[in-house]
Order: structure tokens, then C-alpha cells, then sequence
């Protein structure tokens, strides 16, 4: 029996909630509520944020994730 594959999420769904959660006027979200609002569980979560943090889009600190200016850069140019 073949293993059934993993929800594959695209970087831009994760970085899009981001950019949406901080229009809202969340300067921080947890990964929590990240987890919630994209309905893909942490442990999947996380590769795709340490990606996003990589490419420096993202930071992260003690108050959760947060958008750096060229994340806001790149979600501007897709999304406004």
C-alpha cells in the first residue's frame, strides 16, 4: 500500500496568511494560530517557516512570527 502523501502548502499560502494577519493589526502571530488559520498541522508548519525565515521574509522571537520589511515587499506585489 502506497504512503499516503503529506498536504503540500506552497511558501506563499504561509507568508499570505502572515501578510494578512498583520493588515489585520497582529504585528506577531503565534504558530498556533497560524496552524489554525491554514489548517496544516505545526510539524509541517515549521519546515515552511524556517524556509520563509531563511529567505528572510520572516522573524521569529519570543512573541511569535513577524513579517520583515521584504516579506511585506513581496506580499505587496502579489496580494494588494
Amino acid at each position: 500500500m502506497p504512503a499516503i502523501p503529506k498536504k503540500k502548502l506552497p511558501h506563499g499560502s504561509v507568508l499570505h496568511a502572515i501578510y494578512d494577519a498583520y493588515n489585520a493589526g497582529s504585528k506577531h502571530i503565534d504558530l498556533y494560530t497560524l496552524e489554525v488559520t491554514i489548517g496544516i498541522s505545526g510539524w509541517d508548519l515549521r519546515a515552511l517557516v524556517e524556509d520563509l525565515k531563511n529567505s528572510g521574509y520572516l522573524i521569529e522571537d519570543e512573541d511569535g512570527l513577524m513579517i520583515t520589511n521584504a516579506g511585506l515587499s513581496v506580499a505587496r506585489s502579489k496580494w494588494v
